[in-house]
């Protein structure tokens, strides 16, 4: 049973009138039928509903959750964790909740520490908040995965802007921030990419402390390739955002080095009249490259120019029709 007093906001507002706020918890999870039963139970106190994303589960993590009271959404087959984090986006955008707790279904997520999480969202109008394992002293966190979490942190902030437990999927939502954010990483570099995505849309993070437990569950995915994960995605992202920078940049390089190999080449053929095959061959590489590498960049470029100008100018016809109609129902009046 939810504890819905927990979220009824008293205003200054005539005759005594309460505004109540829809709170849902959307939970992933992939094979978790040792500990699903637990997640929902505990999570249910905190929320007024409580939905699990089953991302292909092999087991009866999905049976489970709907015995204990869960709305479950089900995948065919596995799709992976930025899929799950898609659909808890999805979910929460049909279930209309003025904020959203996305917890992991693997029991590391305490769920006594909700409250937390959505005080600033519900007082404070916090768009995202992110459930910190940095902000007090990290406690049973193995140190090969401290030092994993702080260099994707580092990698996530040259995008971001914002120095925050980068991968921690412990998180509140505001309703704006569900309705402007829509994930399309698959992998585990979504929650990066949501970070991304919430600077360019201007909505503010903050951070909460929270514990992470890490005798329960088990990891869904080894560091390395976590590690590995998020770094393409991040590559991914800012080739999307910003191709003339990482493509253009990165083809000049490569295709100035290749010049500069090229005139080695030139130049010691010339002093001992045998071409050196194999410098040849990497200097090619690094001038066709370059070229390629570039050539993607201005039809990027050209592409999202040709895609923004035709959203402007929709808009902008859209704004001349609507003066147009204002005017005719001036005039008649």
């Amino acid at each position: 049973m939810a504890v819905n007093w927990f979220f009824h906001i008293a205003l200054p507002l005539p005759f005594s009138q309460v505004i109540t706020l829809r709170i849902c918890a959307v939970i992933p999870a992939y094979n978790e039928e040792d500990n699903i039963a637990e997640v929902v139970k505990k999570t249910m106190e905190y929320v007024d509903s409580v939905i699990v994303v089953d991302d292909g589960s092999e087991d009866d993590t999905a049976h489970i959750a709907e015995m204990m009271g869960a709305k479950v959404v089900r995948h065919g087959v596995n799709k992976g964790y930025g899929s799950a984090i898609k659909s808890c986006f999805d979910v929460a955008r049909r279930f209309d909740a003025d904020i959203t707790v996305i917890l992991d279904g693997d029991g590391q997520h305490p769920p006594d520490r909700i409250p937390d999480l959505i005080r600033p969202v519900r007082d404070d109008g916090v768009d995202i908040v992110v459930g910190s394992r940095f902000l007090e002293t990290p406690n049973g966190i193995p140190s090969y995965r401290r030092f994993g979490i702080n260099v994707l942190n580092k990698v996530t902030m040259l995008f971001s802007k914002e120095n925050l437990d980068s991968q921690s999927g412990f998180r509140a939502y505001s309703k704006r921030a569900i309705h402007l954010l829509n994930p399309t990483e698959r992998g585990m570099g979504v929650s990066s990419e949501i970070l991304i995505k919430a600077k360019e849309y201007g909505l503010n993070v903050e951070e909460v402390p929270v514990n992470i437990r890490y005798d329960v569950g088990k990891p869904s995915q080894n560091p390395i390739d976590h590690g590995v994960d998020v770094i393409v995605s991040m590559i991914k992202l800012i080739g999307q955002k910003h191709p003339l920078v990482f493509f253009g940049f990165s083809g000049l390089v490569s295709f100035i080095t290749g010049m500069f190999l090229g005139w080695w080449v030139l130049d010691n053929f010339n002093q001992t009249h045998a071409l050196p095959v194999g410098m040849a061959l990497v200097t090619s590489i690094f001038i066709i490259t370059g070229i390629f590498l570039m050539g993607i960049a201005m039809t990027i470029y050209v592409i999202q120019d040709t895609i923004h100008r035709s959203i402007a100018e929709r808009e902008h016809h859209d704004k001349l029709i609507d003066f147009a109609l204002n005017n005719s129902e001036i005039d008649r009046e």
